[in-house]
């Protein structure tokens, strides 16, 4: 009895903690993606890249909008990163969007997707376990 009250519990806390992130992720996107797309509108005023290299995920709405912020993260550590076969982006545009744009909110937002994955994971590792039935 009191062990079904803990599994119980525990899967509420795991439960909420995956509607708290979903709910600030969707915050991040509500409140970042007008200034996100003023960064990638800046990387093609700049000949860097172009608008039909993100259209696809800026189209996606809150489901490209993690992708977005990676491909920015990337651009803003200084790595060199591949459009298609030819083209790349340099590091050198990490500089240019760091000149205009104050991207700090970049850490929370993957401190939200660290919580998220590890939600998962220990989602995962619960259900395992009571498929084999240690949970019992």
């Amino acid at each position: 009895m009191i062990l079904d009250i803990i599994k119980l519990t525990f899967l509420l806390m795991l439960m909420f903690s995956w509607i708290y992130t979903l709910i600030v992720y969707y915050i991040y996107y509500r409140k970042y993606r007008a200034e996100l797309a003023n960064v990638f509108q800046l990387l093609v005023d700049h000949s860097i890249i172009r608008f039909e290299d993100y259209f696809l995920y800026e189209q996606l709405g809150v489901q490209g909008f993690g992708y977005l912020v990676s491909i920015i993260s990337m651009i803003l550590k200084g790595k060199r990163i591949p459009i298609d076969n030819k083209r790349w982006i340099e590091p050198d545009a990490g500089d240019l969007i760091r000149k205009h744009y104050d991207l700090s909110w970049i850490r929370g937002f993957y401190r939200n997707g660290y919580l998220m994955g590890l939600g998962f994971g220990v989602g995962l590792i619960y259900a395992l376990l009571d498929k084999i039935g240690f949970l019992s």
